[in-house]
């Protein structure tokens, strides 16, 4: 199979062409937005939306689910997820030829996937933080398969008031939704996790930066760099919670010559036997009271 599209990085917001056989939708994640229904009926109510679980076996739970939006007055809904949800990583922007019933077939065998022996788990593909590095790891026939009916997909990468956004065209376009689950190997899984600690360091090592954590004598590239050791460092040593990471971090930067000299404070960050807020409060004060 020839190659199935490239990820592209944009400078702005997507200027959507829409003719008489294709429309544009919104497909927001319900989950991370109580307000997401009235909001969107709050801005113009649509000739087409459906929750992706709606009058299925899971239609009790269908709001804390997709959304698939037509974007008919596309100015007012383009504007809205421009400033707003964007910022809030609430979806993407999906066009197709396909109308809502065959997009929400489709798509409910999307939300899912196999990942080896494991069965049935469940597929966030549309975060917008996640899907350059999933369309950049996915081979061909499973991003086929993923897109299926879907002809482009828009999104925004948004952290610290910057906006990335970006653009991917199916090139294989299937007109009939995907019957199975896409099946995801083992060293895929592997290289989405690499990618997820390529974005968490780079978005840490921005948010130290602003904070002034950076050392002048280094440039930003290199920070970013050293960040993303530590973090893999702090993995490696079962600190693994968001904030517990955050904190080995921040006290490598502020004490990393007293640290690199001192054997008994390595051997507290080494110690498994505390958990590892308790391993981070202990050396904290270690240090403070030198």
């Amino acid at each position: 199979m020839s190659l199935a599209g490239v990820v592209n990085r944009v400078n702005e917001p997507p200027k959507l062409i829409q003719d008489e056989t294709t429309t544009h939708y919104l497909l927001l994640d319900g989950g991370l937005s109580l307000s997401l229904l009235d909001d969107t009926m709050n801005l113009h109510f649509p000739e087409s939306r459906r929750w992706v679980l709606e009058n299925t076996e899971f239609d009790s739970e269908k709001e804390s689910g997709l959304l698939i939006q037509s974007m008919d007055e596309e100015d007012i809904f383009l504007n809205h997820y421009v400033q707003q949800w964007s910022t809030e990583h609430l979806g993407i922007i999906i066009e197709s030829k396909a109308g809502i019933d065959k997009l929400q077939q489709h798509l409910l065998n999307t939300i899912s996937v196999d990942i080896n022996d494991s069965k049935d788990l469940f597929f966030r593909w549309h975060e917008p933080r996640k899907l350059a590095g999933l369309l950049n790891t996915l081979n061909n026939e499973q991003v086929s398969s993923l897109l299926g009916p879907i002809s482009k997909v828009y999104w925004c990468e948004y952290a610290h008031d910057e906006a990335h956004w970006y653009e991917f065209e199916n090139l294989h376009i299937d007109n009939h939704p995907v019957q199975t689950h896409i099946t995801i190997e083992k060293d895929q899984i592997e290289q989405l996790d690499e990618y997820d600690l390529y974005y968490y360091s780079r978005s840490l090592s921005r948010e130290l930066i602003d904070e002034d954590k950076r050392p002048e004598s280094i440039t930003e590239e290199h920070f970013a760099r050293a960040v993303l050791k530590n973090i893999k460092d702090a993995l490696a040593i079962n600190i693994t919670h968001e904030d517990d990471v955050n904190h080995y971090i921040r006290i490598q930067l502020e004490h990393s010559n007293t640290i690199a000299e001192d054997k008994s404070i390595r051997a507290i960050f080494r110690d498994e036997t505390l958990p590892p807020w308790k391993r981070l409060e202990k050396i904290q004060r270690e240090l403070e009271n030198r």
